[in-house]
C-alpha cells in the first residue's frame, strides 16, 4: 500500500476541489456523486487499501472521525506508530477522536517524528511530510485489526465430534421399539373377531382383522 502510493506524490486535486480518488470513491463505495468534490484525505487511502487487496482490514471511509472510531471498536486505535499505520491529526492539539481533521499513513518513525504519505494536503496535494505527536490523536494499526477479525472468524469445515453412543441406551430403544411392534395378545384376544383396525408388523401398517392377526400368531 505505501508503495502504490508513493506512485501518487505530486497528485494534484482539480480546480473544483474534486478528485480521482473521490470520483472513485462516490462510485464503488458510497454511490453518491457528492464525494467527487469531497475532501479526500480518507478517500485517498481507502482507493489504496482496495488496490492492494487490505481494504477489509484498513476500512472504506471518508470521513476521518468515522475511520478512527472504526478502529477503537477493533480495538486497533494506539498511540504508538510502526510502518503501514495510518495516522488520525487534530489540527487544533486535542487528542479527542471527534476533533480528527486529517488523516496520512506513517512510513516510518525516526525517534520522536513520524514520516508520513498524506493527501489532500498543503493545497490539495499528496505529497510526504514529517510529523510530531503534537498535532496527532492517534494511530489505527490494520495488523490489530486483522488480527481481531481471525480471532473472531469461525473454523470451517470442520464438523462437530461426534458422542459416543450409549451401548444401554441404544439396547432399551431397540426393546421398545420391538415391543411396539408386536400386538398385544390381551387385546386381541378381546377383539371382535371381524373388528378391522391397524397393526405394525415388521415395520409396516397393516389393515386388517383381529382373527386374521390371531390366526396368523397361531402359525407361527
Amino acid at each position: 500500500m505505501l508503495k502504490l502510493l508513493e506512485t501518487q506524490l505530486g497528485y494534484q486535486e482539480k480546480a473544483d476541489g474534486g478528485s480521482k480518488f473521490g470520483e472513485w470513491f462516490s462510485v464503488n463505495v458510497k454511490q453518491d456523486p457528492a464525494y467527487e468534490t469531497g475532501a479526500w484525505c480518507d478517500m485517498f487511502l481507502s482507493w489504496a487499501a482496495n488496490q492492494t487487496g487490505q481494504k477489509d482490514v484498513v476500512g472504506q471511509f471518508a470521513y476521518t472521525v468515522e475511520h478512527a472510531q472504526w478502529f477503537q471498536d477493533h480495538d486497533a486505535f494506539t498511540t504508538k506508530a510502526k510502518p503501514g499505520d495510518l495516522v488520525f491529526f487534530d489540527w487544533a492539539g486535542g487528542k479527542s477522536i471527534a476533533g480528527i481533521d486529517h488523516v496520512g499513513i506513517v512510513q516510518s518513525v525516526d525517534g520522536g517524528e513520524i514520516h508520513t504519505i498524506e493527501g489532500n494536503i498543503d493545497g490539495g496535494v499528496a505529497t510526504k511530510k514529517v510529523r510530531t505527536m503534537d498535532d496527532i490523536v492517534g494511530f489505527g494499526d490494520p495488523a490489530k485489526v486483522a488480527e481481531k477479525k481471525k480471532a473472531a472468524k469461525p473454523l470451517a469445515g470442520k464438523a462437530a465430534p461426534a458422542k459416543a453412543l450409549d451401548a444401554g441406551a441404544l439396547d432399551a430403544k431397540v426393546e421398545v421399539k420391538q415391543a411396539a411392534m408386536v400386538p398385544d395378545p390381551a387385546a386381541l384376544a378381546s377383539s371382535a373377531p371381524e373388528a378391522m383396525g391397524t397393526v405394525l408388523i415388521g415395520g409396516l401398517v397393516v389393515a386388517t382383522t383381529a382373527k386374521k392377526v390371531r390366526d396368523l400368531f397361531k402359525r407361527s
